[in-house]
């Protein structure tokens, strides 16, 4: 049964030789990391890709930071809305390369809950194998004591 809130799990990271601007199709895990598998079949999650090097460093070729939904049969990562890319928000246009693929909560996903708040915590925990992010602001809290005192 699939999830409807994306995952967000540690330690997730596939390298990836997808060219254009099609889905991501993940070819095992980097050394140290857990492969997709872990996020579930038909499941979404939030993930960053960029390009790397032979030896996996950055490359400055590109980077792009979305939500898609991971497929087990395939090992491939959809491309379903993207947030942040370095081709003007839209989807990377991928040359011939690799590029690593990873879980990652997206800060453009956080900044709507602030908009007109004077200010505001992010409380990151991990409970077993999943990240879970609480956004309190100042603002909520004063509203909340204005009706709990009405």
């Amino acid at each position: 049964m699939a999830v409807t809130a994306p995952q967000m799990l540690p330690f997730v990271m596939e390298t990836s030789t997808t060219t254009g601007t099609t889905d991501y199709t993940l070819l095992g895990a980097v050394s140290g990391y857990r492969s997709f598998s872990v996020v579930g079949d038909g499941n979404k999650c939030y993930y960053v890709a960029f390009g790397v090097d032979s030896n996996g460093v950055p490359n400055g070729t590109g980077r792009e930071e979305g939500r898609g939904t991971y497929t087990l049969s395939t090992a491939v990562v959809s491309r379903d809305a993207i947030f942040s890319s370095s081709s003007s928000d839209a989807k990377v246009s991928w040359a011939a390369g690799t590029r690593r693929v990873y879980v990652e909560f997206p800060s453009v996903r956080m900044e709507p809950q602030l908009r007109g708040q004077s200010s505001a915590t992010y409380t990151i925990t991990q409970e077993d194998d999943v990240i879970v992010c609480d956004c309190t602001s100042n603002a909520r809290h004063d509203r909340a004591r204005r009706i709990g005192s009405d």
